[in-house]
């Protein structure tokens, strides 16, 4: 024993030496940086119109290769655009980390033409003292590089995400008497664009409207950003709205600017006059909404107590290619994995340590499946791939191998391809464990090669499963045309077949071959998404606002009682919930302790309570629990 306490101490020594010496940087200690890109004076490639472009960011690997890590949005009809989405990369001091940006035109039938590319290293990018860098775009088609416009790439540091500081602002703006800048024939087509302050007179565009078509008073939709990407949460921080309206194959047509910082917006101010360059006025804008929420983050919840439940399905039409076929996408290789074993490999080895019990459904799609003892001749768009249709769970990501493996020998390929069934079998288990109040948040995991021929009623699924517990991946496996997939997967919101908006993003598209040379991306393309649209689930479904009939509604659990006035007249300013006033009843969000819910439920009701004149009314069945987003719990009221 002494022996080992004297050799532990020489070991502790050693290390304490070792982390004086600054030969590499700690991973722990190494930083992300935000990467804001435009586009200057870019080559039109389009023969009517304007350009509709789009960047990709790629990074090199050990080998040389450069791996596509992200894109931008598309910005229609221009050539100098300003992209919202930005490109974030982990600097490493001590490493050469070369990196190429790819300008592109998005043609309507999903392919592109090349633009121009830039070839640069991440310290060349941070080492300015400015953090901008404006890089020369040169075409590699040309022959002799010739230069296509101008590469601004702006390094920023993202504000640290603090635990209790996650504040996402949530507004909706209207306008009023705006400048018409229209033809003859048309009125303006208006939209906003919110920028932060950089530097004096240089902003990052941070968020865009939808444009409102022929409007002079438009009303846009209500949005949600988190504080720290407004305005990096400083308060005092300038933010810029500017108005511009559309136009039809050009460059949109500028008609004014306003100023404001959270700052203002929590001192209750609202109207907002629009300006031109000149200092005229061209119109106001009226921040209609606010609402400013600080809510729990991902790992809080699954730190609460939350779990994934994983559903895997499979594509076996017989678009795959036969399967003993060395050209089919299901052909088992000597040397390694095919395409469908490998993404099942990089995404499940994920998701599974968040599955406390390992149990996965597995289900096959599009054939006919020809089990011992499940033998069917009629084409099946969901069934066990374990051969028991009254058992399809496994165990663990080697589970889901051996299952997909079997399955290859018992399966004759069909078709055509479809993802109701699946969806309906996904949605009724989530929808189970809200009603057995089990805290598991569902992932359809979905492999498939290609097109879907039920197309609207699977928008019309998801609209609808966007109020439960449940996303859905969908990796795109081959060659094949995915543009549905893209649709399912729009940043602009996806509806179903009665213009109705899904409440919430739940779908997420990512085709295996541009990452199918870099699993880490691959994983990290497909999950990205996940953790904001758990939050967003929870968000949706926690955060009630209290009128006199949903208060009604979710205190009486008591049958028999009958509460007369459940209304909360608190007209005082809370920090419990958030800095605004709450008024004409209460806002409240769950959290994902028990003991903060009990706290937070208990000191609203009681401030309720201390409001009636009666003492026959008393708080029942404490603590409060959440459950479906109402609550459970009781406020009696005996008096007539």
């Amino acid at each position: 024993v002494h022996g080992d306490k004297k050799r532990n101490q020489k070991t502790v020594l050693m290390d304490r030496m070792l982390q004086r010496i600054p030969t590499a940087q700690h991973e722990k200690d190494r930083e992300t940086v935000e990467m804001f890109i435009s586009c200057r004076r870019l080559r039109n490639r389009d023969l009517i119109g304007l350009t509709d472009t789009q960047v990709i960011f790629s990074v090199a690997n050990e080998a040389g290769e450069y791996i596509e890590r992200a894109r931008t949005e598309e910005v229609k009809d221009s050539l100098n655009p300003d992209f919202i989405k930005t490109f974030g990369l982990e600097f490493i001091f001590e490493k050469q980390q070369k990196i190429k940006f790819e300008v592109i035109d998005v043609d309507l039938r999903g392919t592109w033409e090349h633009i121009g590319e830039v070839y640069t290293t991440l310290a060349t990018l941070v080492r300015k003292n400015d953090g901008t860098s404006i890089l020369d775009l040169k075409n590699r088609e040309s022959g002799n590089n010739e230069v296509t416009g101008k590469l601004i790439v702006r390094v920023e540091k993202p504000p640290p995400e603090v635990a209790g500081h996650n504040e996402t602002i949530s507004m909706k703006w209207s306008g009023t008497n705006i400048k018409d800048v229209g033809s003859w024939f048309s009125k303006s087509n208006p939209y906003l664009v919110f920028s932060r302050s950089r530097q004096p007179n240089e902003w990052l565009k941070i968020h865009e409207t939808e444009v409102i078509k022929k409007n002079l008073n438009p009303q846009w939709n209500q949005f949600d950003i988190r504080s720290g990407r407004l305005c990096k949460r400083k308060d005092d921080l300038p933010i810029r709205v500017e108005c511009y309206s559309q136009n039809l194959a050009k460059e949109p047509t500028y008609i004014g600017y306003a100023d404001f910082t959270l700052a203002d917006l929590r001192r209750d101010q609202r109207l907002f006059v629009l300006k031109d360059l000149r200092g005229r006025s061209v119109g106001e804008l009226r921040l209609e909404i606010l609402k400013i929420t600080s809510e729990s983050d991902f790992l809080e919840f699954i730190q609460g107590g939350t779990q994934l439940g994983v559903i895997t399905a499979i594509d076996f039409t017989a678009s795959n290619g036969v399967i003993q076929q060395s050209g089919s996408l299901h052909a088992l290789r000597m040397d390694g994995h095919n395409h469908y074993q490998q993404a099942l490999l990089q995404v499940l080895n994920i998701l599974i340590e968040y599955d406390t019990d390992k149990q996965v459904p597995v289900f096959g799609f599009g054939a006919r499946p020809r089990f011992p003892h499940f033998n069917s001749g009629e084409t099946h768009h969901c069934f066990s791939l374990t051969g028991n249709p009254a058992h399809p769970v496994v165990e663990g990501v080697d589970g889901v191998m051996r299952a997909y493996e079997n399955a290859l020998r018992h399966v004759e390929m069909s078709g055509p391809t479809r993802f109701v069934p699946l969806l309906q079998e996904a949605s009724d288990l989530a929808r189970r464990y809200l009603e057995a109040e089990e805290d598991i948040y569902t992932i359809l995991l979905i492999l498939t090669d290609g097109d879907i021929y039920d197309m609207d009623m699977t928008k019309d699924l998801l609209c609808a499963a966007s109020r439960l517990p449940l996303s859905v991946i969908i990796i795109g496996i081959g060659d094949l045309d995915f543009t549905n997939m893209k649709i399912l997967d729009g940043d602009d919101g996806l509806y179903d077949r009665d213009g109705n908006k899904a409440e919430r993003d739940l779908c997420q598209f990512v085709p295996f071959n541009r990452f199918k040379d870099n699993s880490n991306r691959l994983a990290e393309q497909v999950l990205e998404e996940l953790p904001r649209q758990l939050v967003e689930y929870k968000k949706l479904v926690s955060q009630i606002e209290f009128s006199n009939q949903a208060m009604r509604f979710g205190l009486n659990a008591l049958q028999g009682i009958r509460i007369v006035d459940a209304k909360i007249p608190l007209e005082r300013e809370t920090s419990t919930l958030s800095q605004n006033t709450v008024r004409d009843g209460l806002s409240i969000r769950s959290f994902p302790g028990n003991s903060s819910r009990q706290s937070l439920m208990s000191h609203y009701i009681s401030s309720y309570l201390s409001h009636q004149p009666s003492p026959d009314v008393s708080m029942h069945n404490l603590p409060f629990t959440s459950s479906h987003g109402f609550l459970q719990g009781s406020v009696v009221d005996r008096r007539e």
